[in-house]
């Protein structure tokens, strides 16, 4: 069973260089004493706001102030070459820095659908872990139940970046309540690592039909209505 990608920029801390305005109209970061000078434009246009001490600085305004825009960097490039986030941040050459943005709710809408079509995907897998546990096939089992945990890890993560991105309290979601289920999930993945640890392989089998995935389908339905909000259909 894959993953689909979901991408989400994070903030690192690493100190290079000094910002300052030049003309009023584009910033330039000069990185140490005698460094080159970098114009900063985010998606085509000269991006301009107060003075940095450094790179790092200057990542952390430039995201959280097209955050307020709705908006996500997701690609940078250095002299037109396309470089990590933590590579700009280390980086002290380049003349000219380009920062791509995507729409937070585009970014979500597509990682939404693919998710919507993993949670069949992952039920499947699932059943198939339950009959080979039954057919005592355990080595294969346990390796495919691995990634299916692998998988209801990554659906949480996601749902809860997702959340914060949206500004939205999951817990307000009008599927069910959320932190009782929740909190019935991370019981139920508990009583199986238990039941693991003590190679209880048919309980394994009847938790994943009888709990399990019941549970992840009442994570499918605040799934759903998170994809709804990212389509402005759910009001």
């Amino acid at each position: 069973m894959s993953l689909p990608d979901f991408s989400v920029s994070v903030q690192n801390s690493v100190e290079y260089g000094k910002v300052f305005a030049v003309e009023s109209t584009i910033f330039l970061v000069r990185t140490g004493s005698g460094g080159v000078f970098l114009q900063i434009f985010v998606d085509g246009k000269p991006w301009q706001r107060e003075e940095f001490s450094s790179r790092d600085d200057l990542v952390v305004a430039l995201k959280s102030d097209v955050m307020r825009s709705g908006l996500v960097v997701m690609k940078i490039e250095l002299d037109g070459q396309e470089i990590s986030e933590e590579g700009f941040r280390a980086s002290s050459a380049g003349s000219r820095a380009d920062f791509e943005t995507q729409s937070v709710r585009e970014l979500l809408r597509g990682s939404f659908e693919e998710g919507a079509r993993y949670f069949e995907a992952l039920f499947q897998g699932l059943e198939r872990v339950c009959r080979l546990f039954e057919e005592e096939k355990t080595v294969e089992a346990l390796g495919q139940l691995q990634q299916g945990i692998e998988g209801v890890d990554w659906l949480c993560t996601v749902m809860a970046n997702a959340g914060g991105l949206m500004g939205t309290d999951l817990t307000t979601l009008a599927a069910g309540d959320f932190a009782k289920d929740q909190e019935d999930l991370s019981a139920c993945l508990r009583e199986i690592s238990g039941a693991l640890e003590e190679g209880r392989y048919f309980e394994i089998a009847f938790r994943i039909r009888e709990e399990l995935i019941p549970h992840l389908r009442k994570l499918e339905r605040y799934w759903s209505e998170l994809k709804g909000l990212t389509e402005g259909t759910v009001q």
